[in-house]
């Protein structure tokens, strides 16, 4: 699976039906959705937001958590 590929064929209806439920409870906010399975780092992707501004989301994120506790 590449960078680009897209959802997992078994996967896709279902990340839908959710990113569409996440749009309709909070109208006007961006979000992703990340699925995956721990043994894979790779991961299924669907987000609401341009690709840009959620990278830089998720550097901040990841900025501000790398060195936390777990």
């Amino acid at each position: 699976m590449s960078e680009d590929d897209p959802i997992e064929l078994g996967l896709h209806q279902t990340m839908n039906a959710v990113a569409e439920a996440m749009a309709q409870t909070f109208p006007g906010l961006c979000f992703a959705l990340f699925v995956f399975t721990p043994d894979d780092p790779r991961a299924n992707y669907i987000s609401n937001a341009k690709r840009q501004d959620m990278l830089a989301v998720m550097r901040e994120f990841i900025d501000r958590n790398q060195n936390k506790a777990n």
